[in-house]
């Protein structure tokens, strides 16, 4: 079996997103109050005993993107947090 990959996404206007095996499982805007995706992530790897990742990147450009966006994105335009 696969290890889990574990991503916390960051954009540059706040918003957090966790990603657990390319699918956005909490998502957290930067205006909103609620639990901390990265506190998440952090959490939910060490229990796994598997390695995450933190990245930051630009918000997307399209008004209109989605997490999955974001997510294809990450290669091409992520850097560590």
């Amino acid at each position: 079996m696969d290890q889990p990959e574990i991503i916390v996404l960051k954009l540059s206007n706040g918003d957090t997103a966790l990603y657990v095996n390319k699918d956005a499982v909490l998502t957290l805007e930067a205006d909103e109050e609620g639990k901390d995706p990265a506190a998440v992530g952090h959490y939910m790897a060490k229990a796994l005993d598997v390695p995450y990742q933190k990245l930051w990147m630009e918000t997307p450009e399209d008004p209109e993107w989605s997490w999955d966006d974001a997510y294809s994105l990450i290669p091409s335009r992520a850097r560590p947090a």
